[in-house]
């Protein structure tokens, strides 16, 4: 029999995965919207099952700065639009661009 403690665990990690799946899913229309066409890197916690939760942020690396408007402009309005803190990175201008190149996930964004 399963105890209530891990019934209760086993469904923390059920909604954090539903969770997780779906900034995925808002984040990926979301891109396509605001800056089509780019290549981006996503990194973190996202791609971790288990380790996104309520209070996580998103993590981006872009090849190059849009040519609309600048990363904090970007920053701004992708964090109000996914309801959460999305940090966004110029891959050349980051000291763990390697890290990311390797254990990031590239979205291609077709517009």
């Amino acid at each position: 029999m399963t105890t209530l403690l891990a019934q209760m665990a086993r469904q923390r990690i059920e909604n954090r995965e539903k969770s997780r799946h779906e900034a995925r899913r808002l984040l990926r229309e979301v891109l396509r919207e605001t800056i089509p066409n780019q290549r981006v890197f996503v990194f973190g916690s996202l791609l971790r099952p288990g380790k996104f939760t309520g209070e996580s942020d998103i993590d981006l690396a872009l090849e190059s700065e849009p040519p609309h408007m600048s990363i904090y402009q970007l920053i701004s309005l992708l964090s109000e639009q996914m309801g959460r803190r999305v940090d966004v990175l110029v891959l050349d201008e980051c000291r763990f661009k390697d890290k990311i190149l390797r254990e990031g996930e590239l979205w291609t964004l077709q517009g």
